[in-house]
């Protein structure tokens, strides 16, 4: 590419350009315009003026027919008008300079220059010939493709359909398996197997005969359990909410949960003993086997109530008892029907249960204000039966 020395002398030789492009495009529109001008008027041969036709005869440009001509059958003459209507509106350079003495019903040919006389009937370039008849519509080739393309879309939808179940595949028989994802039993994808944390203690239970309630954890989680004191994770609201409710005077921390029975009469304890990192590690058989421990636990102590501390222990307990899950109208946090009632004995009617939310910080289905609300009414309650156990002592 040519340097210029200057900025001032390339922008001049740019404009002198696009000066001289702007002047062939105004030529190139007077003389379609005459070309157009010249067709509206009846005559048997081109007058087009010499001074508009191209100085050099140039090759006419090759044209897909597939993706110019219509759709609907082809003839001779339908396709010479088009193809005629194709030359005019390209560029008018395309035309050869032996133009001006084609016969009107003349048609050039852009695969190799050949005239194509319509009054002749000169017989067509057997390229051209080949070339045409591909995009020849006829009746036998609709009857080929269409019965092809009609099998193709009923293999593929009947590929789509889901089988029917049959006699031997209804949901009564032993040997059958359901179709859906969504049916089967699968196996969550967080549960660690006990030997992932078996280097980690138990906690040990802070239990005492004649308590007035029992706080029933999950399992310790692996703070906890390093630490071998209940909820001591920072973001565990365990102990704030103690203090909040009433059930302590003043905020204890995750060390002196050994003297609950000695400062407020109330002991601790999980569902399952062995420590995961969250609930979700443990599997649902885990749970529900717990549930019969801890009814070991309750009745060898007989505290006035127990804590249930999540609403999914709740429903590990609900689920072995009633062999079901619970139903969604059946749960409720607070305190629960005396039928449902821990560790039960003949001379014994068992703890009270009331099912308070998770303290974990995992646990984010509750706000804090709400979990306030929920552990309130316990809270109350132990003040008080701490208060009447003082003034029977007098």
């Amino acid at each position: 590419m040519r340097e210029y020395g200057s900025t001032g002398q390339a922008a001049d030789v740019l404009g002198k350009v696009l000066h001289e492009m702007k002047r062939d495009r105004e030529r190139v529109h007077e003389r379609v315009q005459v070309m157009k001008d010249n067709l509206r008027q009846p005559m048997s041969a081109c007058d087009t003026s010499d001074k508009l036709l191209p100085k050099t005869a140039r090759s006419p440009r090759r044209i897909n027919f597939q993706q110019h001509l219509p759709s609907s059958s082809i003839t001779l003459d339908s396709l010479n008008r088009h193809h005629t209507s194709l030359c005019i509106m390209s560029d008018v350079d395309r035309i050869p300079d032996n133009a001006s003495t084609c016969s009107s019903s003349s048609i050039w040919d852009d695969h190799d220059g050949a005239i194509i006389d319509g009054d002749a009937k000169r017989p067509i370039n057997e390229a051209f010939k080949s070339t045409l008849e591909r995009f020849r519509h006829t009746s036998s080739s609709r009857s080929t493709v269409a019965p092809e393309r009609v099998s193709i879309d009923t293999v593929t939808k009947a590929n789509l359909k889901r089988p029917l179940p049959t006699k031997e595949d209804s949901p009564g028989t032993a040997h059958s398996v359901s179709s859906s994802p969504a049916k089967r039993q699968r196996t969550s994808t967080q549960y660690a197997p006990p030997s992932k944390y078996a280097h980690l203690a138990p906690l040990t239970d802070v239990l005492e005969p004649n308590l007035i309630c029992v706080f029933v954890g999950f399992n310790p989680g692996i703070m906890t359990a390093t630490s071998g004191h209940a909820y001591a994770h920072p973001s565990n609201m365990f102990w704030k909410l103690l203090h909040s409710s009433g059930c302590t005077d003043i905020r204890l921390r995750p060390e002196q949960d050994v003297d609950l029975p000695r400062l407020y009469s109330m002991g601790n304890t999980n569902i399952v003993a062995r420590p995961s990192r969250h609930a979700a590690e443990l599997s649902k058989a885990e749970s529900a086997a717990g549930t019969p421990v801890l009814e070991e636990k309750i009745r060898a102590f007989r505290p006035e109530a127990v804590c249930i501390v999540g609403k999914g222990i709740w429903e590990s307990i609900w689920r072995w008892r009633h062999q079901r899950a619970i139903r969604k109208d059946e749960f409720q946090y607070g305190w629960q029907k005396e039928s449902e009632r821990i560790g039960k004995t003949a001379d014994w009617p068992g703890a009270a249960v009331f099912v308070a939310t998770a303290t974990s910080g995992l646990a984010a289905n509750t706000k804090p204000h709400e979990k306030e609300a929920i552990w309130l009414p316990f809270g109350q309650w132990v003040k008080r039966r701490r208060q009447e156990r003082a003034e029977s002592r007098l």
